[in-house]
């Protein structure tokens, strides 16, 4: 059966096929229609470590100032009829499904989709994977209120460019719309089948620096992930290739016939897992940030973000975090760290390299 690894936010982790099929369709049932239509969309990523940070936010550098750099040259060199109309949004959803670092992220109304994204790198079966669920209709009600009005009188959960033009038109009116930032959920126009058959959507926050998780983390109860474990990537893959849920129905043409194909074929040998990519620090954190619940918000968002250690109370009145993980996902954790929960005061937080030592999970240590 699965589980939960932790009640906020919600981690699920099935051990069996039959136990993936319950979460992946987890409160789907509306009891205002009466059918099973899920409030939920879904985005899979083969590495569990790996961040919700966007391919404008992996640029690094100063990214945001690229954005719009990127963007101007692109439409300025794309074929005039790439995007319908003028629209941002448009050009937007365009450049990003054509591999353009943007601020968007791709997701999928479909859960099955979404396996199949966390499951079609054989690389990566060395690794957990990863599906991250949204509520994005309760999500909307973190929305500006002209937005929030514009999707009550479409009767709609998401924008399109369109409605999204009637009070945003640049980038920059997006950045300004509220001092609070928001999120919202983009439909792309349909370019091509590749959109059509992976119903697909894009998120997109208002900060082009914020990152989603750090964003989430404050609206714990409208996500949840699921863990899938490495154990049970092959099981997945071969049901999902027999349902015919493969990259020959995904992506349309002979670039997704020939990755199907060549999948298909693969041996079954698993790779030995990759090390290089894994940071290790250890960071020290003073100031009121004992007897405060300092130590199970640590965990908290490290247990989200995927990353491994421990943290403990010192005998000095710190705080020590370990901390093991991709680059980005320490990063983010340690931010977190600085500004801890409500309760507490953090008057610095100094990060320190550690020896490579690998860890299974994130646990709290006592003296």
């Amino acid at each position: 059966m699965s589980q939960f690894l932790s009640p906020e936010p919600r981690v699920f982790v099935p051990k069996t096929w039959e136990a993936l099929q319950e979460v992946l369709f987890h409160d789907s049932w509306n009891p205002e229609i009466g059918r099973f239509r899920s409030s939920y969309i879904y985005r899979g990523m083969n590495d569990a470590s790996q961040t919700l940070n966007t391919s404008l936010q992996r640029l690094g550098g100063d990214y945001p100032k690229l954005e719009r750099h990127l963007l101007r040259n692109f439409k300025k060199y794309a074929h005039r009829d790439a995007a319908s109309g003028n629209s941002v949004w448009n050009w937007l959803a365009v450049a990003q499904h054509h591999g353009l670092p943007t601020r968007l992220l791709d997701w999928t109304y479909s859960p099955y989709v979404a396996l199949h994204f966390a499951t079609n790198e054989l690389e990566h079966y060395d690794k957990d994977a990863v599906i991250w669920a949204l509520n994005y209709v309760a999500l909307n009600q973190f929305l500006p209120k002209k937005l929030k009005k514009i999707i009550e009188k479409e009767a709609s959960n998401t924008f399109t460019a369109e409605m999204l033009d009637q009070v945003c038109t640049t980038l920059d009116d997006l950045d300004q719309r509220s001092e609070e930032e928001f999120l919202l959920f983009l439909e792309p126009p349909s370019l091509d089948s590749r959109i059509t058959n992976q119903f697909a959507l894009f998120s997109l926050l208002s900060d082009a620096r914020t990152t989603l998780e750090s964003w989430l983390l404050k609206h714990p109860e409208c996500f949840f992930k699921i863990i899938l474990p490495k154990e049970l990537k092959w099981e997945i893959r071969d049901k999902l290739d027999q349902a015919n849920i493969t990259e020959r129905v995904l992506m349309p043409g002979l670039d997704g016939l020939s990755a199907w194909l060549k999948r298909h074929y693969s041996a079954s040998n698993i790779t030995q897992p990759n090390q290089n990519n894994l940071v290790n620090w250890e960071a020290v954190a003073t100031g009121k940030v004992q007897g405060v619940g300092y130590r199970a918000f640590v965990q908290k968002n490290a247990v989200a973000l995927g990353v491994m250690g421990w943290v403990r109370n010192e005998a000095d009145g710190s705080v020590r975090i370990k901390i093991q993980g991709p680059q980005n996902a320490c990063e983010t954790l340690l931010d977190l760290c600085k500004q801890g929960p409500a309760n507490a005061t953090v008057s610095s937080l100094t990060k320190l390299p550690a020896d490579l030592q690998l860890f299974d999970d994130f646990t709290i240590q006592r003296l």
